[in-house]
This record gives C-alpha cells, structure tokens and sequence, in this order.
C-alpha cells in the first residue's frame, strides 16, 4: 500500500482488514493466509510504510490489474470521500510536491481512469498505480 491510501480512510464494509503493528513486527495472525497445493496465482502482500502506524489491507481475491486496483480500491473509497464534500469548486491539495498537486471535486473520476494513459508524459518515473494516486490526490 502507499502512502497516500491513508487519505481515502479505507472503512471495514471495504473489505479491508484494520492492521496495527509495531516496529520489527513481521507476522500478524489476522495477515496469515494458508498456502493453496493447487494450481493457484499467488499472493501479493504491499507493505506500508510507517513507524508506528494501523495499516488497512484490502484482499483482493484474484490477478490485481490498474483496472481492478481502479475498480475494487480506488473507487469505493474516493466516491465517499468526494460524496463528502459538498462544495462544487473545493481542491485537493496533495501533501507531497508531484506533478499533479490539486484535483478539483467537480472532476469525474471516471474521466481520470480512462485518461490514465496519459500519465506517462507528465510522470514518467511512477508506476501505474502510483499514477492514478498522483491524478486522485
């Protein structure tokens, strides 16, 4: 998980898991997913970064693609947090200094997922997925 997901305050009906852990804490039983003998994809688990800090895990079951990440992740969460604002002109600051620094709330995030594309051009060092926060945030 990144940074900047603790923006978006990922709530339990999400899916996602409330972890705390310490410093040094490396194995929590409520992370502990049993190994399949199957044919299965494995498991992909993205790290926080923090000191001391309660970290939400959201489980995905299959593949995670940008599509999915935007679907399952990005939307649910981003929704309610724009639904919450209820001024048409309020911005978004972002915390760190990236390319995109303000989203205005007036901007439909589906017309931000399908330009994801363009993302490339302005930042061409972050991942697909650090993209679509930098448009979000």
């Amino acid at each position: 998980m990144f940074a900047d997901e603790s923006l978006f305050r990922l709530q339990r009906h999400d899916g996602s898991i409330p972890v705390c852990r310490h410093r040094d804490e490396r194995l929590l039983k409520i992370c502990i997913m049993h190994r399949h003998t199957g044919a299965v994809p494995s498991i992909m688990f993205w790290d926080g970064i923090g000191y001391l800090c309660c970290i939400l895990l959201v489980r995905i079951a299959s593949t995670l693609n940008i599509q999915r990440y935007i679907s399952e992740v990005l939307a649910p969460a981003s929704s309610r947090t724009f639904s919450a604002c209820h001024q048409p002109h309020s911005k978004w600051v972002k915390h760190e200094n990236t390319c995109h620094a303000m989203f205005e709330n007036s901007v439909c995030i589906q017309a931000i997922c399908s330009n994801i594309q363009e993302l490339y051009a302005c930042c061409p060092d972050l991942s697909q997925i650090e993209k679509v926060w930098s448009m979000l945030a």
